[in-house]
């Protein structure tokens, strides 16, 4: 994928893709910079910690938010071709 087709799905009001790279590029860094500030005040390790659980929480929620529609509609298209029908309803 080219640098233009990323900045033209970006553009894309009808996808996903603005929706990702506000997400991951915007919300969540800024997410992982408040936990870090109010957790240093107590320690640098429990800041450390509170920062590296929070990026698990957030970017882990958003793999499953962006990529879970995809994985289950193909094993639903994988289980009816396994009882011989066609999942193309169009």
């Amino acid at each position: 994928m080219s640098y233009i087709n990323v900045i033209s799905a970006i553009g894309n009001n009808r996808g996903i893709a603005p929706l990702f790279v506000r997400d991951c590029c915007i919300e969540i860094p800024a997410k992982l910079g408040l936990t870090y500030n109010q957790n240093i005040k107590d320690s640098r390790q429990m800041a450390k910690n509170a920062t590296r659980e929070r990026f698990i929480d957030e970017y882990g929620t958003s793999a499953i938010w962006m990529g879970g529609p995809i994985v289950i509609d193909r094993f639903c298209n994988w289980a009816i071709n396994k009882f011989g029908y066609n999942p193309n309803t169009t």
